[in-house]
C-alpha cells in the first residue's frame, strides 16, 4: 500500500474510533447520524478495495513462491528415487541429472529452475516403466508436470498485475475522495451544531481526522488568546497556514494547542468575530513546545481620526 493511501486509511480509522466513542452525543442529530452511517459504509468499501488491490498487485508473487516450492519438493523427491535406480543400473548421465538438491530448484533464476525441472521430467518419463520398482508412477509424473506448468503461468502474472495497477489505484483514489467529502460534510455539521456549546468536542473531532507523523511533525504550538483587558477569549479560531486540517478553537481560558507541527518557519492566524485578526510568524524546532500569547484588539468603526482607548 502506498504511503498516501496508508495515511488516509489510518486517518479514517482514527476518526471512526472517535465517532464510535462519541456515539451517544450524536444520537438524535439525524443529518450527522446519516453521515456517520455513510462514512462507515464507504470506509468498509475502501478497506476492501485496498485489500483487493494488495492481493492483485502482490498475489502473483505469492503464487509464484508457492508454485516454485511445490515444484522443487516434487522434483527433488522424484530425483532422489530415480538417482538410486540410475546408480544401480550404471546410467551415468541420468545419475548426474537426477542427483538434485532442493536448493537447485528453489533458488536462483526461475527460468533455470524450470529448465532443470523439465529435464528431470523428460528423464523420468522416458524411463517410467523401469522406475516402477522405485515407487515412481505415472500419477507422480502428472503432478510434477502440473507443478512445472503452474510455475510457468504464475511466473508470467506480474506483468498482468502491473498493467492493472494504475486502474486499481485510480479506483482507490476515487473512493478516498468520496470518503473525504463525507468527512467534510460531518465537519460542517459538528462545528455548526457544537462549537458554541462544546468547543472541546469540536477540537477532538478536528484532531481525530488529522495524521501526525512523529518523525516529521513533532513540535507543538500553544496559543493564549486574550483581549486588550487581558481577559481570555474563548472560541477564537487558531490556524497554522502551512498545515491543512490542523486548526483549533480556544477553550474558555483562551488556550488552544496544535500538535504535530513541522519544524521550521510557520505562519499562524487567530480569528474572532468582532476583533482584529492577528497574523504572525515564528520558527519552531523539532520536538519544541512553544507558547505564543496573542492579544486581539477590538475593531473600531468611529471617525477616521478617532483613537481607540489603547492609543489615547
Amino acid at each position: 500500500m502506498d504511503k498516501r493511501t496508508a495515511s488516509k486509511m489510518n486517518s479514517f480509522q482514527k476518526l471512526l474510533a472517535f465517532l464510535i466513542e462519541k456515539a451517544t452525543i450524536f444520537l438524535g442529530f439525524e443529518p450527522l447520524e446519516d453521515d456517520i452511517d455513510s462514512f462507515k459504509t464507504e470506509t468498509d468499501k475502501l478497506d476492501k478495495m485496498t485489500q483487493d488491490k494488495e492481493k492483485k498487485n502482490h498475489g502473483a508473487a505469492e503464487d509464484k513462491g508457492k508454485d516454485r516450492a511445490k515444484m522443487a519438493l516434487q522434483g527433488m523427491t522424484l530425483g532422489k528415487k530415480a538417482y538410486r535406480w540410475a546408480k544401480k543400473n550404471g546410467k551415468t548421465d541420468l545419475q548426474i541429472l537426477f542427483d538434485v538438491e532442493l536448493k537447485d530448484l528453489e533458488t536462483g533464476k526461475i527460468q533455470d529452475a524450470i529448465k532443470l525441472a523439465n529435464n528431470i521430467y523428460d528423464g523420468l518419463f522416458a524411463n517410467l516403466a523401469a522406475l516402477a520398482p522405485f515407487r515412481i508412477t505415472a500419477a507422480n509424473l502428472t503432478e510434477f508436470r502440473t507443478s512445472i506448468d503452474n510455475l510457468n503461468k504464475s511466473n508470467a502474472l506480474p506483468q498482468l498485475a502491473i498493467g492493472k495497477k494504475k486502474v486499481l489505484g485510480q479506483d482507490v483514489l476515487v473512493q478516498i475522495k468520496k470518503v473525504d467529502e463525507i468527512v467534510d460534510d460531518m465537519e460542517g455539521l459538528i462545528i455548526g451544531e457544537y462549537l458554541e456549546t462544546d468547543a472541546t468536542l469540536v477540537n477532538e473531532f478536528l484532531a481525530s481526522r488529522s495524521i501526525i507523523d512523529p518523525s516529521r511533525r513533532k513540535a507543538a504550538l500553544s496559543f493564549e488568546v486574550v483581549n486588550e483587558q487581558n481577559e481570555p477569549i474563548a472560541l477564537a479560531y487558531c490556524d497554522i497556514l502551512e498545515m491543512a486540517d490542523e486548526e483549533q478553537y480556544t477553550d474558555e481560558f483562551g488556550n488552544a494547542t496544535i500538535k504535530g507541527v513541522k519544524s521550521g518557519p510557520i505562519s499562524y492566524q487567530i480569528v474572532k468575530d468582532g476583533l482584529v485578526t492577528a497574523n504572525g510568524t515564528t520558527k519552531v524546532k523539532p520536538g519544541e513546545k512553544m507558547k505564543i500569547r496573542v492579544v486581539l484588539k477590538k475593531i473600531w468603526l468611529g471617525i477616521r481620526d478617532k483613537k481607540s482607548p489603547a492609543e489615547r
